[in-house]
């Protein structure tokens, strides 16, 4: 016998033919003898082989090799065992294994209730008369076969020994003597699923005085089984059996779980509400006609959004229109303590897929997971920026500072100084009105927002960190790709405030593009592998930097930018004040305060602007050319003051003349209709 059965080792050179002479059996092949069984006397039906040096015994006839060995050593031929106690199994180490270690040994269990026949373990199999009908053989790689002709409907196992009091009934040997041993209560196994409903009709006649007890495997079939039995029932975690238990956390989890009973009767409804951990009031799960809960979309979203491990995983980030995951996912490893909110990564599908399969929903699939956690993201909206602003503002209200203070922050933080009244009165209005136009954009979305603080200073002298203090690290961006493309637009998201670094590198082609672009209220594009296109409005807004003066390139257009002349930066003071500002600029905002330049602050920064334009050499020259003429052509400017001939005269030259005359007040009106000029584009002073 192998190792693991009550009996010794029996070598087949110490025991085969001594066993052989006894009981007179014929050699039938290499180390293999037949003959009559000395248990039933069936002819040729009793043999005896080597299987790698040992002896294995059994009859094919009555199959109770249990009797035979008693023969066997009640004749002396064999020696009687040396019984040792049982131990209690812990969770076995599969590596320890080969193809012949036993199935109990596998499953971590006692042989109980059971017999060992070889490497293959033997139940015995009763019927409601209490008769035995047969047995389940169950080879090491857990395969089970029954005997030939046996009844399987309404017949059992049994390990320990059912009295009065609890009985647990469940699927499997295997589970049974896990129940078994970590209770020390006699259970009654149905062999599979189907059965258990049929054996649980005949148990309270054959054992009127006990209390039965499902413990039943937490799939679909064994929580139906359970249900159908009409006894109160058991469930391990999702997706495991009470031997899984065992085998992963112990007896002690077992007996403990064995203790979460669900009352005989409950619905399958309220057992999966027990399960996820959601109560009766809050679920509304779609049930197929069989009373089950299908995995689909519907069911799906109602556990991520009503159930307490999943409610607060997921979020959506309306101000960086990121997908997010708030707290660990449920099942996943790590210390949940240590877990920082992130965007969604791929990989945290499949372990929402994971958790649905082990949580009893084996058909769930990653499509439909996408968009329940996509959909249940959006349940969930979060908004950073605005939610601090909001507390900014609550506490200005509760300690206000001079009105004059959102005035004067450019003049303390930025070192700008005024140089007359009315610079003095625009760099209020500067200071006060793109601050509130930032808070604008953060707690109002998409609402108008097109003025560009322009900061002008050295290098080095702090503008691009002044700007990065008073947004926060976090929300402030000075990596902006080219302006009017995808990547511009999704550089965006998650961004307040936005540098235009160094203005001076934009070039004449440029302008337009620079000015549609922060002139947009919201941003459209189809990011990278999305799946559609997306659309959400700016929360951003823009400042510029440079140490240029004349970086300004086009003669209109011009009103978006907002330049003032920075000082000495004190970076120190912006991040020492820098909440006490957004607060002030809060509540300004929530007082209804405009963010745009008034009528004369507005006429005052067209003089400052004008001051910034990038002049072209060819100005001076063709303003003294035109001093005299109130109607000139492009084409008799570069032949007069430039001596150019008509065919030197590219569209490049035709385009720098004209915005010289933009510049100096002449439009173009219609063509010349006589003379050297008849046909050429005409351009008449304005008046």
């Amino acid at each position: 016998m192998q190792s693991g059965s009550k009996y010794p080792t029996l070598h087949w050179s110490e025991y085969g033919p001594s066993v052989a002479a006894r009981y007179n059996l014929k050699k039938s092949g290499p180390d293999r003898y037949n003959g009559p069984c000395p248990n039933c006397g069936g002819d040729d039906r009793f043999w005896i082989k080597s299987y790698n040096g040992e002896m294995k015994v059994n009859c094919n006839q009555c199959g109770d090799f249990k009797a035979i060995y008693a023969e066997m050593e009640a004749s002396g031929v064999i020696p009687k065992p040396n019984l040792q106690p049982l131990q209690i199994a812990t969770a076995p180490d599969m590596a320890d294994f080969d193809d012949h270690t036993p199935y109990h040994t596998r499953k971590g269990v006692d042989l109980i209730g059971a017999d060992l026949d070889g490497d293959t373990v033997v139940v015995r199999i009763y019927n409601a008369d209490r008769q035995r009908v047969g047995t389940q053989r169950i080879s090491p790689n857990g395969k089970k076969m029954f005997s030939k002709g046996m009844a399987q409907s309404g017949a059992f196992g049994v390990v320990g020994k059912p009295e009065s009091g609890t009985v647990y009934v469940a699927e499997g040997w295997a589970t049974s003597v896990s129940v078994h041993m970590a209770t020390g209560r006699p259970v009654i196994f149905a062999l599979n699923s189907g059965n258990l409903p049929k054996v649980a009709k005949v148990l309270t006649e054959l054992f009127p005085s006990s209390e039965f007890i499902v413990a039943a495997d937490n799939d679909d079939p064994g929580v139906k089984a359970a249900q159908a039995s009409g006894f109160q029932y058991a469930l391990p975690p999702a997706g495991q059996d009470w031997n899984d238990l065992h085998a992963a956390s112990g007896l002690e989890a077992v007996n403990t779980g064995l203790q979460n009973l669900i009352a005989a009767g409950t619905s399958l409804e309220a057992a999966a509400r027990e399960v996820t951990g959601i109560s009766a009031d809050d679920m509304n799960f779609a049930m197929d006609s069989r009373g089950a809960i299908p995995f689909n979309h519907h069911n799906a979203m109602e556990i991520l959004t009503k159930s307490d491990e999943w409610k607060h995983v997921f979020a959506f980030d309306e101000f960086a229109q990121r997908k997010m995951v708030m707290q660990q996912i449920p099942g996943a490893a790590g210390n949940p303590d240590k877990f920082r909110p992130r965007e969604i990564k791929d990989s945290d599908y499949i372990s929402v897929v994971r958790w649905f399969n082990m949580n009893g929903f084996l058909r769930a699939n990653k499509n439909t997971i996408c968009d329940v956690v996509d959909a249940s993201c959006h349940e969930n909206i979060i908004s950073p920026v605005r939610h601090y602003l909001e507390d900014l503002g609550k506490k200005a209200e509760q300690d206000p500072e001079d009105d004059d203070y959102l005035d004067q922050w450019a003049i303390r933080m930025l070192g700008v100084e005024p140089q007359s009244d009315e610079h003095q009165l625009y760099i209020y209005e500067v200071s006060r009105k793109w601050i509130i136009s930032a808070v604008a954009r953060a707690l109002d979305p998409g609402c108008k927002a097109d003025g560009v603080l322009i900061m002008e200073g050295s290098q080095g002298a702090g503008k691009s960190t002044a700007l990065r203090v008073l947004a926060g690290d976090e929300w402030f961006g000075d990596a902006l790709p080219q302006m009017g493309t995808k990547d511009a637009s999704d550089y965006l998201r998650g961004k307040w405030i936005v540098e235009l670094a160094e203005l001076s590198n934009i070039n004449k082609a440029e302008v337009e593009i620079v000015k549609a672009f922060v002139s947009r209220t919201e941003e459209r594009f189809r990011p990278a592998y999305g799946r559609s296109e997306i659309c959400y409005p700016r929360h951003c807004v823009f400042a510029g930097t440079t140490n240029k003066s004349d970086y300004l390139r086009d003669e209109t257009g011009n009103r978006r930018f907002w330049p003032i002349k920075c000082g000495k930066i004190d970076v120190s003071l912006i991040k020492k004040e820098r909440e006490k500002l957004l607060g002030e600029a809060v509540k300004a905002y929530i007082n209804g305060e405009e963010w745009w330049l008034s009528g004369e602050a507005e006429s005052y920064a067209r003089t400052e602007q004008d001051k910034r334009l990038a002049v072209d050499e060819w100005t001076g020259e063709i303003e003294t050319y035109c001093q005299t003429r109130h109607e000139v052509a492009i084409t008799e400017i570069a032949k007069d003051v430039f001596d150019m001939s008509p065919k030197e005269v590219n569209r490049m030259t035709q385009n720098r003349i004209s915005s010289i005359l933009s510049s100096i007040g002449y439009t173009r009106s219609g063509k010349f209709t006589t003379g050297e000029l008849r046909n050429k584009a005409k351009f008449v002073r304005e008046t």
